[in-house]
């Protein structure tokens, strides 16, 4: 989803989402700063918060929505991501979900349940499988992805580390490749999201031949994808908190 600067708001708004956006923006780092023990850093972290916006990210419901998605995924990586980068990785899996939940049901909830699943927020997690980085990126898939968008891939085993770098590496993933893939096999959302889901772990190839073989229910990794919905339910709730 695009984002757009303030200056490109109209003058009637201007002030109006500069205030909001700024207020948020003071509530997000001061409960960080609070959950480190270190309120010195305020000052410091305030000065590194893009406040840039979405176009999407403007009643007050929907910036309430998305600080909680920043203190979850602060949480969830135990505090390690600067609170700028944070905001980015927030507004990627924002902007990712208005494209997806309206045609599969992938929302914020489950992608921060899908983060906790692969990795449990380690930045550096790797796995014996060469999964690497926040989303377990697969090597030759990370790879591909990082030079299609333009990452280039001298430095990928250092890049991919990088949780906004494997972070856009993983939605670019599940919305241009795994969702194309399946929306042509399938019209039914709650198969197409949880194909999706298991593909991201197993490849879409190795999911049709596991479903082809076994059937849904009871194929290999079907109670990986069940998990990651199941906890997707309370993070939900969670983030819709207060409306």
């Amino acid at each position: 989803m695009e984002k757009i600067t303030l200056h490109n708001l109209s003058r009637k708004t201007h002030l109006f989402y500069t205030l909001f956006i700024m207020i948020i923006t003071l509530l997000l780092v001061i409960i960080t700063a609070t959950n480190r023990g270190n309120l010195r850093e305020i000052k410091k972290e305030l000065r590194m918060v893009d406040l840039k916006a979405s176009a999407s990210i403007r009643a007050s419901k929907d910036l309430n929505y998305f600080g909680r998605i920043v203190l979850k995924l602060d949480q969830l990586t135990k505090h390690k991501i600067p609170q700028r980068d944070l905001t980015e990785i927030a507004h990627m899996i924002y902007a990712a979900e208005k494209m997806l939940y309206p045609v599969c049901g992938y929302d914020s909830a489950i992608a921060i349940a899908h983060i906790q699943a692969e990795s449990d927020g380690e930045l550096r997690a790797v796995s014996q499988t060469s999964d690497r980085g926040i989303w377990q990126l697969h090597d030759s898939t990370g790879i591909r992805i990082f030079k299609t968008i333009g990452y280039g891939t001298a430095n990928y085993f250092k890049d991919v580390f990088d949780p906004l770098k494997n972070t856009r590496g993983a939605l670019y993933h599940i919305q241009k490749e795994l969702y194309p893939y399946w929306i042509e096999k399938t019209k039914d959302k709650t198969l197409l999201l949880m194909m999706i889901i298991h593909s991201y772990r197993w490849g879409s190839k190795a999911t049709e031949q596991l479903v082809s073989s076994f059937g849904r229910d009871r194929m290999p990794g079907f109670a990986y994808t069940k998990k990651i919905l199941n906890n997707a339910v309370k993070i939900r709730e969670q983030l819709n908190e207060g409306g």
